[in-house]
């Protein structure tokens, strides 16, 4: 088996959400090339922040659709 190392930045993306509770893409993607833009590596979305305990599939699937578009 060949192992792959993942090594230099790794942001923890929050998901911003507005007063309804849905995700706010537009500001999402601006943080997330905010982020890649000033030297982060890699974007860990949904991971740490506990947001995706609270979202359906459908939004986790389509956050990470936006978060695709980022990069």
């Amino acid at each position: 088996m060949t192992q792959t190392l993942i090594g230099g930045v790794i942001a923890a993306v929050p998901t911003p959400v507005d007063n309804h509770g849905n995700i706010d893409g537009d500001a999402f993607l601006e943080h997330a090339r905010w982020c890649l833009t000033n030297g982060c590596d890699f974007l860990n979305v949904l991971g740490t922040t506990g947001e995706a305990n609270s979202l359906s599939a459908a939004k986790r699937s389509a956050l990470m659709t936006t978060a695709a578009s980022a990069v």
